[in-house]
């Protein structure tokens, strides 16, 4: 799949979120988020979060609707990978882990068999 195809599915999938979403902006609190330090999770109902700790060790999730957001990558293990057939993700290092969560060793990218969840998502778009 091309880029130019997977930012159309993305494009959809955010419009679709959104409607989905809409909420009154008088019904809620709102703050700055501009240098919030956080995680970005990919949660089970297969949808990513944004947590952020509280000194108390309580977190709030945030659901992302923003569609451009800026991110700077802070983690020592993360690494890009590229593959000859034109695919590129970001996931664990080799190095840090002995081995990728989503990724194995040896094995094209969505061609082993297994319930890797990642893989089968990313082959659909």
């Amino acid at each position: 799949m091309r880029d130019s195809d997977i930012k159309v599915e993305i494009d959809r999938m955010v419009e679709s979120r959104r409607e989905k979403d809409m909420v009154k902006i008088e019904n809620c609190k709102q703050k700055p988020a501009k240098g919030t330090k956080g995680m970005l999770l990919y949660t089970m109902n297969n949808e990513y979060v944004f947590r952020v700790y509280k000194e108390d060790h309580t977190f709030i999730d945030y659901d992302i609707l923003h569609c451009d957001l800026d991110v700077t990558i802070d983690s020592d293990d993360a690494t890009f990978y590229e593959f000859e057939d034109g695919r590129s993700i970001l996931d664990h290092s080799y190095e840090m882990e002995g081995e990728s969560h989503h990724i194995d060793k040896g094995y094209e990218l969505g061609t082993k068999e297994g319930n890797n969840e990642f893989v089968k998502q990313r082959n659909k778009l």
